[in-house]
């Protein structure tokens, strides 16, 4: 008889279960004692998660409605608890719990109060679920009095809008989240005398999970996308093996090739708009509470034939070699700025600073990338290596800071996956700091917080992408083409009516990059907008001008919701930088985010059933649900890193065996 090696097998209910079935057949998420199916090996179940996602693009506006499936295979009564990612500029607005075939809606509440309520439902042993946001990306699912043998699907919905780079839109779903470092956990580490080389991922409940560290995944996800333009596009591309039915020129309809992906990286889907180089211009509109909402992007699409490469720049390159970036990403980066180095002309002046628990650099200050000097900083990059912990205020502050010639562009690029804690006080530097440079974002890696990335770009004046093993040649090309072209500057609206606009000041716009805004218009119809939007600014030093006419204005939906979630996000950032004080934030932000219904760092969305579900006297167990390491990270001190959060965390570990039933697949 052969010995096979079994790692896990999956297999979904495709049934319900009543509340107290009696388990006859395995099913949810299971490993074998010692890795090896073989007589005298144990077979243990534990709770498990999938997600279902179903995307409706209309325009350049985005709904997603998410379907976690939460089962219980234990003989206890549970509460789960899962964190996940979402885009950092997503709207969740809806929530609901599927039980059999009832529903329990969602309501949004002060999240002190929704926590309150939730507590007090999971002690009186009736289901309830809570859906709260600890960062702009990171959401978290509680559901509790989940019964022996049963299935319960919370679904959620929110709403966002494409994003559009380089000419191209895309939509980016992240499945796993990154472990960020944590700066002032790393000091308390170091006056308590811990080992230093357990720091670089300090864990908080609120933005991380155990853990999965087994040679397969859990939580694998379904995508379906109807993907609907109204205007003519190219056939949409992914990084991951789709299947794509075109129903017409606009739209199209997308499924995974596969059927599902593990949740390892972010799943992307981009596509370009069949245009000529005449201004590009797309205006959705909703009339609410007798207030019209628009959103906007307009790409001015600058003939690139017309654009010429500066004579002379002044670069510095900064990039992240911490532990987070071990394995795919830092080789990526490596080829990525190697690449980068290769293509910059000698009249160029360079510097480059990376950056873990210290941080080194190739010159005091930028200089002329003579043959010498470009080969010193061939060799830097050469003999990275990632390691350590996450210490990106220094590097970046002296970049900052560093000495400039007035007479050239100075642009600074961060190459990161953006695996920190402190993501506030970074833009708060970067926004006191700034002065005339301009600071670019590139998002590395499989799973980059995009929260941090958009945020730095945005405080930094400057632009973002994202880069992976399968493009990072043809975006640092990119990058390398947009940051050094002359741009467009000085950038205004000239509007019919009294109103309200976000972003405020309009950044400067680098070849190829659209702008996006919202408007609102208190106490306005939108038949009332008579004359046109005019956009002004200068371009190679000469007045140019864009006029929108009222009637490309489209209808869409949900624009109120994600002009109050760009607002709050505005008020958030000017609370970092110290231009709005905590509290008036909080208060504004939270009547905001109510008025509104969606979830926020001050409100959440919460469900509680009407039917009790578990004895008080019954116990019930909770467990955190692991995430999964991100595509192509090796982390040699994993497992220390592990016992450290086990031992400092006290709900549960799904991985800990005494704490699983025994199974016996024999069983009929």
């Amino acid at each position: 008889m052969h010995t096979y090696k079994f790692i896990f097998f999956i297999i979904f209910i495709i049934f319900s279960f009543t509340s107290h079935a009696k388990i006859n057949q395995p099913y949810g998420l299971f490993f074998i004692q010692d890795n090896e199916l073989k007589e005298g090996k144990k077979i243990f179940e534990v709770p498990t998660l999938k997600s279902d996602l179903d995307i409706e693009i209309t325009g350049l506006l985005t709904t997603t409605k998410i379907k976690q499936y939460f089962i219980n295979p234990t003989n206890s009564y549970t509460e789960a608890i899962y964190l996940f990612p979402l885009p950092s500029k997503a709207v969740v607005d809806k929530m609901r719990i599927k039980i059999g075939d009832r529903y329990i809606e969602g309501v949004i509440k002060e999240k002190k109060e929704a926590e309150e309520i939730y507590t007090f439902a999971k002690k009186q042993g009736k289901k309830t679920s809570l859906v709260s946001s600890s960062r702009p990306n990171i959401f978290k699912t509680k559901l509790a009095n989940i019964a022996p043998g049963e299935m319960i699907i919370v679904e959620i919905s929110y709403e966002n809008k494409l994003e559009q780079n380089a000419g191209e839109y895309s939509i980016r779903i992240p499945t796993t989240i990154i472990h960020r470092f944590d700066m002032n956990k790393f000091k308390k580490s170091n006056e308590d005398n811990i080992n230093n080389s357990l720091n670089f991922m300090e864990y908080d409940p609120d933005i991380h999970s155990p853990i999965n560290d087994y040679n397969y995944t859990i939580n694998p996800y379904t995508i379906n996308i109807n993907l609907n333009t109204g205007f003519d596009i190219t056939i949409p591309k992914s990084n991951d093996p789709i299947i794509v039915n075109k129903i017409s020129s606009s739209h199209y309809k997308i499924n995974l090739k596969n059927g599902s992906i593990p949740s390892t990286k972010d799943f992307n889907i981009s596509f370009k708009p069949i245009t000529s180089n005449e201004p590009y211009i797309k205006l959705f509109a909703q009339e609410t509470d007798n207030n019209t909402y628009i959103y906007g992007l307009i790409n001015p699409q600058i003939n690139v034939d017309n654009l010429k490469l500066n004579k002379e720049s002044s670069i510095t390159l900064i990039a992240d070699v911490s532990g987070s970036m071990s394995g795919s990403s830092i080789r990526d980066m490596k080829k990525i700025l190697l690449d980068f180095i290769n293509h910059l002309p000698e009249t160029f002046e360079l510097n480059i600073l990376a950056f873990d628990d210290n941080y080194n650099k190739l010159f005091n200050s930028p200089s002329k990338l003579t043959k010498i000097n470009r080969n010193k900083a061939l060799k830097f990059v050469e003999n990275l290596q990632a390691g350590g912990g996450t210490h990106m205020l220094g590097p970046v502050y002296d970049a900052l800071v560093d000495s400039y010639s007035y007479n050239l562009d100075n642009q600074i690029i961060l190459f990161t996956d953006g695996a920190i804690g402190y993501e506030t006080e970074m833009m708060a530097l970067v926004h006191q700091y700034i002065g005339n440079k301009k600071l670019h974002i590139v998002g590395i890696g499989s799973a980059p917080n995009s929260y941090l990335i958009k945020g730095l770009s945005k405080a930094g004046r400057g632009t973002f992408l994202y880069v992976d093993a399968n493009n990072f040649i043809e975006k640092s090309n990119d990058l390398l083409f947009k940051i050094n072209r002359p741009i467009i500057k000085n950038l205004h609206l000239i509007l019919p009516k009294k109103h309200e606009i976000l972003p405020i000041k309009f950044p400067d716009v680098i070849a190829n990059d659209p702008i996006s805004f919202f408007l609102k218009f208190p106490n306005t119809k939108l038949k009332d907008l008579t004359n046109p939007i005019i956009l002004k600014g200068t371009h190679f030093s000469q007045p140019w001008q864009m006029v929108i006419p009222v009637n490309n204005i489209q209808i869409g939906n949900n624009i109120k919701q994600l002009w109050a979630k760009e607002k709050i996000d505005d008020m958030r950032f000017k609370n970092t930088i110290g231009y709005l004080d905590t509290t008036t934030f909080k208060k504004r932000a939270t009547n905001l985010a109510i008025e509104n219904s969606i979830v926020t760092q001050f409100t959440s969305l919460v469900a509680v059933d009407s039917q009790i579900s578990r004895n008080v006297n019954e116990k019930l167990k909770t467990y955190q649900i692991e995430n999964n390491r991100h595509d192509g990270w090796i982390d040699p001190e994993f497992k220390k890193l592990s016992n450290l959060f086990d031992q400092s965390n006290g709900v549960s570990n799904l991985m800990n065996i005494n704490n699983l039933k025994e199974i016996d697949l024999n069983t009929s």
